[in-house]
C-alpha cells in the first residue's frame, strides 16, 4: 500500500511540475526564442533574417502547431523551422502587434483598428474599430476564450473579440510598453524591449510584477520586437491528478491479480 501511495504522489507531482512557464519572442538580433518567464534564459527555436531593427520584422504569433507568423510591412511570413513568404490578400496597415486565435492572425492595423488574416485562405478581413482604446493598442495577446489584452504607454486594456461592441476597458496604468504573451497555463507576461525585463501581469487589475528575469541568449541581452503566446495547456486540477494515479493503481492491481 505504501508503494501505491508513493506512486500516486509521483504521478501527481510529475503532471504538476512538467510545465515550465515560457513565452516566445522575435528578437531584433534575429531569431525566434522561447523565453523562460522566471529567469529570462532564452532558447532559439527558429532562425529569421538578421538585424530585425525595431519597426522592421514584427507582429509575432504562434499557432500552437509548430508554425510562427510575423510580418515586415505588407509581407507576412511563416516559419516552421524554415522562413517562407505566406500568401495573403489585402494584408496592409502598421502590422506591428499581433496574436493568434482560432486559425486567424489578428493584428493592429492602425491606432484603434483590428484586422485578421484567415490562415486557411490568406484573406484579410476589413478593419474593425474598437472603441475605448487609449493612445494605441500597443502589443496584443489573446487568451483561449477570445479575450484580448493590450499594452501601450503604460495602459493595460482588455476587450472581447466575441463582443467588440462593448469596447475596451482600461485596467490600470504603469510606466512603459511591454510585448505581451500568455504562457501555457494562461498567465500573462510582458517583456520590455529596451532592458529585457519580464513582468507578470494581473489580468484583473492590470498591475505588473517583475519576475526577476531578463531576456538573454548566451548571457547576452536580446531586444524583443514582439512576443507571442505559448500553446495553451492547462495543468490538471489536483483531483484529476489523483484520479489519474488511482487509475494507474487499479491497472497495476489488475495485472498483479491476473498474474
Amino acid at each position: 500500500m505504501k508503494k501505491s501511495i508513493i506512486l500516486i504522489g509521483l504521478l501527481a507531482f510529475g503532471v504538476s511540475s512538467a510545465q515550465a512557464s515560457f513565452i516566445y519572442g522575435l528578437a531584433k538580433q534575429g531569431g525566434i526564442f522561447q523565453i523562460d518567464t522566471a529567469t529570462g534564459v532564452s532558447t532559439k527555436v527558429a532562425n529569421t533574417r538578421i538585424n530585425n531593427n525595431r519597426g522592421g520584422t514584427n507582429g509575432l504569433a504562434y499557432d500552437g502547431a509548430g508554425n510562427f507568423f510575423y510580418n515586415e510591412g505588407t509581407k507576412l511570413y511563416k516559419n516552421n523551422g524554415a522562413e517562407s513568404l505566406f500568401a495573403t490578400t489585402g494584408f496592409s496597415g502598421s502590422n506591428d502587434n499581433a496574436s493568434f486565435y482560432q486559425g486567424k492572425y489578428y493584428y493592429v492595423s492602425a491606432a484603434n483598428k483590428l484586422r485578421n488574416v484567415d490562415l486557411s485562405s490568406g484573406i484579410t478581413s476589413a478593419a474593425v474599430t474598437v472603441n475605448g482604446v487609449k493612445d494605441d493598442f500597443g502589443d496584443i495577446a489573446i487568451d483561449q476564450n477570445g479575450k484580448v489584452w493590450s499594452q501601450e504607454a503604460g495602459n493595460t486594456q482588455t476587450f472581447d473579440l466575441n463582443n467588440l461592441a462593448a469596447g475596451a476597458t482600461t485596467l490600470g496604468a504603469t510606466a512603459g510598453q511591454l510585448q505581451l504573451g500568455f504562457d501555457a497555463m494562461g498567465a500573462l507576461f510582458g517583456v520590455n524591449y529596451d532592458d529585457g525585463k519580464i513582468y507578470k501581469i494581473n489580468t484583473t487589475t492590470g498591475v505588473r510584477t517583475y519576475t526577476g528575469g531578463i531576456a538573454k541568449y548566451n548571457n547576452t541581452l536580446i531586444n524583443i520586437n514582439d512576443a507571442a503566446s505559448a500553446a495553451y495547456q492547462p495543468v490538471p486540477e489536483p483531483a484529476s491528478m489523483v484520479a489519474l494515479g488511482m487509475g494507474a493503481l487499479a491497472l497495476l492491481r489488475r495485472k498483479k491479480t491476473s498474474a
